[in-house]
Order: structure tokens, then sequence, then C-alpha cells
């Protein structure tokens, strides 16, 4: 079920110290119905430790990846960040309906909690809102599902007139930011690009729009999701590649040829891989330079929840480049970047 993790998965390097508990999520509800534990007493045993040679958060036990292939295969088979990007979701009308519906006797009511949060953090500024900070607990991001519906019903005027466009880098805007294309536009000229993880959250439609030639590595990873994320009945990547009709390629059988792409954007993937020193290593055979975008766990809540194996910085991410003899580039700077952080790899 969990193995007890004595190493740092990145360094190998056995000196570590504690680094922070983890908070109730999406993820540790649906694992503590898969293992048939308490969710209390699932997230009391897992911890975020600390390595002290390179730097990366790492759990203290590790779950079986079976019980993740569940969670992606079956319980959240879509990809919540993912398919809500540009979706109707953020709007008047879809916070109405959730005003309306939820009740705390009804078994989705976590789940309108979640989407009530995700829908206020997306406001541009929430955090400095008085009418809108409460519903996060007043923290710069929450994924309980406590929320005082007396509350709520008294604020739920103050708050739909707030609820017009999402915040850049937020959940239902996602990481297709002109903004973060000219940024690295300026660093390095590329003539292809290409993404790993989720295809429907990134930039490939933006890159295909400003002539890139644009690919999709597909990369089998239980922790994360894969063949069951559908749109409307058709595989995520495959509703993605009709829209804008790149070529996949499979992870496996292009690491070693030949040819590489310019730029390679890793967006939110890297804390899902539990080998992720080997990994860094196989994308150098597919590109020359590599984007990743992380949480900002430190100035965020200094939680990597639990279905991240790892959270990563600028120390893990220099420690790596010293490895690979490569240079690292983070000094881009947004206002709505802030719950993120984005490396380099070059």
């Amino acid at each position: 079920m969990m193995k007890k993790i004595q190493k740092c998965p990145l360094c190998k390097s056995s000196k570590y110290t504690f680094y922070s508990n983890l908070d109730k999520n999406l993820y540790s509800e649906k694992l503590s119905e898969i293992l048939k534990i308490d969710e209390n007493d699932l997230i009391s045993k897992i911890k975020n430790l600390r390595c002290f040679s390179c730097g990366l958060i790492f759990k203290n036990y590790l779950i079986n990846d079976k019980y993740f292939a569940k969670i992606f295969d079956k319980y959240i088979p879509v990809h919540p960040r993912g398919i809500d990007v540009g979706s109707k979701k953020f709007s008047k009308n879809y916070f109405d309906k959730l005003v309306k519906n939820i009740n705390k006797n009804d078994e989705k009511f976590n789940q309108y909690v979640r989407e009530i949060k995700s829908i206020i953090s997306s406001i541009p500024n929430f955090i400095k809102k008085k009418d809108l900070n409460w519903v996060l607990n007043n923290k710069k991001r929450d994924f309980g599902s406590d929320l005082d519906l007396k509350k709520l019903n008294l604020k739920k005027n103050k708050i739909r007139k707030l609820i017009n466009k999402p915040a850049e880098f937020k959940r239902f805007s996602g990481y297709s930011s002109i903004n973060l294309y000219k940024y690295l536009l300026k660093k390095f000229s590329f003539k292809s690009y290409a993404e790993l993880g989720c295809s429907q959250w990134g930039m490939l439609s933006l890159m295909k729009l400003k002539g890139k030639e644009i690919f999709f590595i597909k990369r089998s990873e239980k922790n994360f999701w894969n063949n069951n994320c559908k749109i409307g009945g058709v595989n995520c990547l495959i509703d993605k590649k009709r829209k804008l009709n790149f070529k996949i390629l499979n992870f496996k059988k292009n690491k070693n040829k030949n040819y590489k792409v310019d730029l390679l954007g890793i967006f939110q993937y890297l804390d899902h891989v539990e080998k992720p020193f080997k990994f860094l290593k196989e994308l150098n055979n597919l590109s020359k330079k590599q984007v990743f975008i992380v949480d900002n766990f430190k100035t965020l809540d200094k939680k990597v929840y639990i279905q991240h194996f790892t959270g990563w910085s600028e120390k893990p991410f220099r420690w790596v480049a010293r490895k690979l003899k490569k240079k690292i580039v983070m000094d881009f700077k947004n206002k709505n970047f802030k719950d993120n952080s984005l490396f380099i790899l070059k």
C-alpha cells in the first residue's frame, strides 16, 4: 500500500528534515476511499520532507502507483484544471447555479465548494478583497470542503459582480499567455515547440498561431491523466490534435532519435514523476531547451499536496542544472504568476 522513503528521489541523499504537513483536498478524499483509510489518518501519516543536499521536497511515504492509477483512470479521469481552461464555468451564471444548488446534505457538496473556491481564486486580486478572501479562509489557496453557506448567501451579489474575466495564469485561463510567449522569445529564438503533460492548458494553440511547428509528447505516467481523460467522449489529446493538427511523439520511442524540438514545455507535471532525475535526463534526448512551470508552494502555503510526489524550487533546479551541465534561467516576472515558478534549462 505504502513504502517508506529512505532517500531523496532526486539526489539520493539520506539526509533530510521535516518540511510540512498535508492538507485535505479532492485527491486525499478519493485516496482515503480507495485505501479504506480515514482521510485524517491518511494526511497525518504522510509528511513533506526537505532534502538537505538538493533542497527537493518529497514525501516520507510513497503510495503504490496502482492506487494513483485508479484515481486517474476511474475516480477523477478528466483533468479538472485542464478541462476548465476556456470553459463557461468562470461565469456569473455558473456561480449562481452553484450557490443555488449547494447543500450540505448533497453528495456533491464537496465538489460544489471546491468549484466556488476555484472561481473566487481566479478573480483578479481576490486575496486583497474582503468580500472574497474569507471564502479561502484568508489563504492564497484552499482545497478543503469547508464553507460558511450563510455568509456566502449574504455576499453572493457582491461576489458575482466581480466575475468577469479570469486572471492570467489562473485555473480558467491556463498558461496560454502572450506575456509568457514574448518572454520566451526574448530569451532565445525557436522554430519548433512541444508539450508534455496536459494537452489542454498550455501554449500549443498560441504557438500554432505564431507560426511555430508544434508537437505533443505522449508519456505514460500512472500518477497523471491518461487515456480516460475525455472531452465529449473524445480523448483530450485527440480532441486537441483535431483542432491544431500537430504530430504526437511517443516519449519512449522518440527519446533516442536525432531530431530534437527546440523548446519543450512541461507545465505542472514534474511533481507527479516518481523518478525525476531519470526523467529530466531523458528530456535532453527529446529537446534542446526545456521550460518548467511548477507550484510556488513556498509563498502559497508551504504545502505539497498528496497527489504530488515532489515540490520544486530554485535549489533543486540548480542541482539538476549542474548535473546536466546546463544553464538555468528563472527571471520571469508577472503579477498574476506568483502562485507559480518558471525555470528554463538550456
